[in-house]
């Protein structure tokens, strides 16, 4: 009699964890689905941000600081030899736009490409101005951090912009 409560506690045991573990399999990749989309959707208003303070820093001499730019997944770049600006997030779970095709969002092109399993989403600003990091011509990229960054922004005269962390 004891056995059989014990073999009957064993199987509903396994059942219950057998379930869990169904419910884990269907609920995490969509999880993860949102929790990517929500990163993108919040890197494209911080870009948006951040090129509202370039293009309104019109005359020379003028300084515009971004005080956060939270970057818990991907990487921002600053791309002075393109002048432009890009983030790319790498192994994504969420297929943002149609494959090999580049949309715009407003200023910001869209280009999400098939890595794997997954999916490498790149958001890409362009520039007319000559955009400067630190004052060098230099592709500088800024890691997922547990801390904000906080970025200058300069207009250095004769459509020269620098950018440079604060």
């Amino acid at each position: 009699m004891k056995a059989q409560i014990w073999v009957e506690t064993v199987v509903y045991t396994l059942i219950g964890l057998t379930i869990i573990g169904i419910i884990l399999g269907v609920a995490t990749p969509r999880i993860e689905k949102a929790r990517d989309q929500a990163v993108i959707e919040q890197t494209i208003s911080m870009l948006n941000y951040i090129d509202e303070q370039i293009n309104s820093a019109k005359l020379p001499g003028d300084v515009r600081i971004v005080p956060e730019i939270g970057i818990k997944r991907g990487k921002l770049g600053i791309l002075s030899p393109e002048n432009a600006i890009v983030f790319v997030l790498d192994d994504s779970s969420y297929m943002y736009s149609e494959l090999g095709l580049r949309i715009d969002k407003g200023d910001i092109s869209v280009l999400t490409e098939k890595s794997g399993k997954k999916y490498q989403i790149t958001l890409r600003i362009d520039y007319q101005n000559n955009l400067t990091y630190n004052g060098q011509k230099i592709e500088h990229y800024m890691q997922k951090a547990a801390i904000p960054y906080k970025i200058a922004i300069e207009n250095k005269g004769n459509s020269n912009i620098d950018i440079r962390e604060i």
